[in-house]
């Protein structure tokens, strides 16, 4: 067997290759790998950067879309210890606690719906006061309900 026969291996494998193509190969994935270096440089230094205001800023804009109110979105959103629950937020507290209580904790506890504290809605509700006897206007309230609700369904 000749040294014709055999293999020809470049001396430095690396960057020298009697094969034109496999040189030229050698060449563009190089050049490759420096336009990948150069491209992730350019990301990082045009991408913008958001600063906490502005992730706050988005996510209310989103939120704000939902059927949550604002102090719900405040009080999801913003770490405070205290917050000035809205009428309809009270509103709605009470009356899930009121059907349920093991609900109403479930629901606060997981933050799957921001709500009043108890101690918030036992204070609302507090200096609620209702004359002793039959409420005459209450029931007819419950009446025309009841009649409204007859008519939308005829």
């Amino acid at each position: 067997m000749s040294s014709e026969d055999l293999p020809r291996v470049p001396s430095d494998s690396s960057t020298q290759t009697d094969d034109p193509v496999m040189e030229e190969n050698i060449q563009l994935k190089s050049h490759i790998r420096e336009l990948e270096v150069q491209l992730e440089k350019e990301k990082k230094r045009t991408s913008p950067q958001l600063t906490e205001k502005d992730k706050l800023h988005i996510a209310k804009e989103v939120l704000q879309k939902s059927a949550w109110s604002g102090q719900q979105i405040s009080f999801f959103l913003e770490d405070k210890k205290r917050t000035k629950w809205s009428q309809e937020d009270l509103v709605l507290g009470l009356t899930l606690r009121g059907l349920s209580r093991k609900a109403y904790k479930f629901l606060r506890e997981r933050k799957l719906l921001p709500l009043p504290g108890l101690t918030t809605l036992k204070d609302h509700i507090r200096h609620f006061t209702c004359p002793p006897g039959i409420l005459n206007n209450v029931l007819n309230g419950i009446q025309l309900l009841v009649q409204l609700s007859v008519l939308k369904n005829q």
